[in-house]
């Protein structure tokens, strides 16, 4: 059976640098021709938020995805964590709202669906295996939220378009791509799995089927000030589930 997905990842709601607006009608739409939807993480960001502390923040956050859940209920909703939206008391609230519809899944690091594995991909600025990146997100678990200050400065590095810059840089495709492949190894992902399909967020660039090691791998980008993002459309055969 063909089921049909899409994938969208980085709307970093709430903070400054978020355009996150232009593309809800985009995801709204597709949203209705999918079957599976997967949200790759840092949906919302805490460190960088502009509402008055980290409860309403995390209280818009799951408004808005109780809403969006309602509108599309029925359809298998999938919300993985990234390192801007991982708290263990996010991640609570999240798993509660699950409990109530048999249609949503909560994963803090990866999802399989047939051929298809997601992740957020923070994975990529550290060591390839789990334990680095259990590392790295617990240093993320407490957000302090950035003052009107930083808050400026930051908007001023995306004015004068330095995350391009960035990516160009240091987020190539083949590095950050091969960094991605030796995580899934090491994690025992590949390659007896029947993965062929690598869907992640993180880095803010939009790719779509840059093919490496017999994978071929997709980012949807990020709403964000001059940077490009997109709501990836994809099918999906299979039965296999697996998550973590």
């Amino acid at each position: 059976m063909t089921r049909r997905g899409i994938f969208t990842s980085d709307f970093h709601m709430f903070s400054d640098r978020s355009v996150v607006e232009s593309i809800l009608p985009s995801l709204e739409q597709a949203a209705e021709n999918a079957d599976l939807i997967v949200l790759g993480g840092d949906i919302v960001d805490f460190k960088w938020s502009r509402l008055p502390d980290q409860e309403h923040t995390e209280q818009a956050a799951l408004d808005w995805f109780q809403d969006f859940s309602d509108r599309h209920r029925g359809k298998q909703i999938v919300y993985l964590a990234g390192n801007h939206d991982w708290t263990p008391s996010y991640l609570t609230r999240l798993n509660l709202l699950a409990e109530t519809n048999q249609h949503i899944r909560i994963f803090e690091y990866w999802y399989q669906q047939g051929d298809a594995l997601f992740l957020h991909g923070d994975v990529v600025h550290t060591r390839p295996n789990q334990e680095a990146l259990e590392h790295r997100r617990s240093a993320w678990s407490v957000h302090r939220q950035r003052g009107r200050l930083l808050n400026g400065l930051y908007s001023l590095v995306f004015l004068l378009r330095l995350p391009l810059l960035i990516n160009c840089l240091i987020n190539r495709e083949r590095r950050i791509c091969k960094h991605l492949a030796r995580y899934l190894q090491n994690e025992r992902l590949l390659p007896d799995r029947g993965i062929r399909r690598v869907f992640f967020g993180h880095t803010h660039t939009v790719i779509k089927g840059y093919e490496l090691e017999g994978l071929m791998f997709y980012n949807s980008g990020a709403p964000l000030k001059n940077l490009g993002s997109d709501i990836l459309q994809f099918e999906i055969q299979g039965d296999v589930s697996d998550g973590r």
